[in-house]
């Protein structure tokens, strides 16, 4: 995975200045993939406001997150949730002049997935009505590892949460082929089966880092169904960013 243009060092480059409304976007990664993802802000006026990413699981889409993004809203954060690569409606590449070609190879895509969160944080602070100081990333599964990769590779992100990340001895989302991949700021979810796994990635965690394991089962999205881990989760965000 990856290559310098990953690493925290290298700046975003800027898109114009704009004021993000509720609904749907687009916006293109530095390869030329249209992203399609869904934005909803904070209530109430309190200006510039946080935003957390949310990064769903393998095959699934951005509605995935739609039982959990009202309790960031009502926690002050506004949210950004994209279909990833290859997934919903993000999958066309654009090509040359108007041209553009259908990119639905999922598995393939894995390795270029944190193009589509570098792309997410230069909307994010092209938008004036966001503050660029206070950005997350939340993810279950797969979603877990690119906000675990995320939290090492764009100084942008303040604050992460990974549900249920797997570790790769491949390398792919592991931040393994990042220049000064240091990852920190991240709380790891799990249930105890999985418990082993997540731990191998906690400990490549810089501080501040925290890990909660659940007596109920449930991976990924599924065991952010319980009560507990959704506070867990909200939580996090609320005392860091």
């Amino acid at each position: 995975m990856a290559s310098a243009a990953c690493g925290a060092d290298v700046p975003l480059i800027a898109l114009p200045a704009g004021d993000a409304t509720t609904g749907r976007v687009t916006y293109p990664t530095r390869d030329r993939v249209q992203i399609v993802a869904e934005f909803t802000p904070p209530p109430g006026p309190a200006l510039p406001y946080p935003v957390v990413i949310l990064a769903h699981q393998f095959g699934g889409t951005r509605a995935q997150w739609a039982g959990l993004a009202p309790a960031l809203h009502k926690a002050g954060f506004g949210t950004l949730i994209p279909d990833l690569r290859a997934h919903g409606e993000s999958v066309r590449r654009l090509g040359a002049g108007a041209s553009e070609e259908l990119y639905t190879d999922a598995r393939g895509a894995l390795p270029d997935l944190h193009l589509d969160i570098e792309a997410a944080l230069r909307w994010l602070t092209a938008q004036r009505n966001v503050d660029p100081a206070r950005l997350g990333i939340g993810g279950a599964s797969v979603g877990a590892n690119l906000a675990f990769v995320a939290a090492g590779a764009f100084a942008a992100i303040g604050r992460a949460v990974a549900v249920g990340p797997a570790f790769s001895t491949s390398g792919v989302l592991v931040g393994a082929n990042i220049p000064d991949f240091r990852p920190r700021g991240i709380r790891f979810l799990t249930d105890r089966r999985e418990e082993p796994e997540v731990r191998a990635l906690y400990g490549k965690t810089e501080e501040p880092r925290d890990l909660k394991v659940y007596d109920m089962p449930g991976h990924g999205l599924a065991l952010l169904a319980h009560e507990q881990p959704q506070r867990d989760f909200v939580e996090w965000f609320v005392g860091g960013l």
